[in-house]
């Protein structure tokens, strides 16, 4: 099991993570919107969870930065955000022993790396966490439910008291070219700017 319970920034914990190589591939952490400073106090708006790195942001080094990525800065736009930090569930890159292409993180990936996971939202104290695709949804939730039928209904859960909400990957998304994300990113936003008792769960 890793031990995090000394760490007490977040430069310390990806300092820790640079140390993991269990799974003998290329590590990834975090990164912050622009201006965003780890050392005041203003709280954290979103922490955004995908699933694991890829080609892209291992040659990078930051998540979400490839098509993906791109797709992701467009409704960050649309939710009016002012600050946010973007991670994944697993910090190390999976890939397919067969193609080489990349995959979903493993259950002993994923079991690996959730003591990062949640030191990272122990320290960020965000105000409201946002799980993009089945990976990240399913490691904090623990639902069962399918992950289309909790977005349609707006369902939200809660981490520590902190709310979250759930979304579609974006390579999900790109995946399926003719689905029209808007309506569901201006229904996140409404539901992001109203107060704790007017969301319907």
């Amino acid at each position: 099991m890793i031990q995090t319970q000394k760490i007490k920034t977040i430069k310390e914990l990806s300092e820790l993570t640079k140390t993991m190589d269990k799974f003998g591939n290329e590590i990834v952490f975090e990164r912050a919107s622009e201006g965003y400073d780890y050392n005041k106090n203003t709280r954290l708006d979103v922490l955004i969870i995908g699933e694991a790195p890829g080609y892209d942001e291992v040659r990078i080094g930051k998540p979400f930065v490839g098509r993906s990525g791109k797709l992701l800065e467009e409704w960050l736009k649309l939710l009016e955000i002012k600050n946010f930090v973007i991670t994944n569930v697993s910090k190390s890159h999976p890939i397919d022993p067969i193609t080489k292409k990349n995959r979903r993180p493993d259950i002993d990936e994923i079991e690996y790396w959730k003591p990062i996971l949640y030191k990272e939202i122990e320290l960020l104290n965000p105000k409201h966490i946002l799980c993009l695709g089945d990976t990240s949804y399913r490691t904090l939730t623990n639902s069962s439910e399918s992950i289309t039928k909790v977005i349609k209904t707006e369902q939200k859960f809660y981490y520590e008291g902190i709310p979250i909400f759930v979304y579609f990957h974006p390579s999900y998304i790109l995946r399926n070219g003719n689905y029209d994300w808007k309506p569901d990113i201006l229904s996140l936003n409404r539901r992001f700017n109203q107060k704790e008792g007017q969301i319907r769960l």
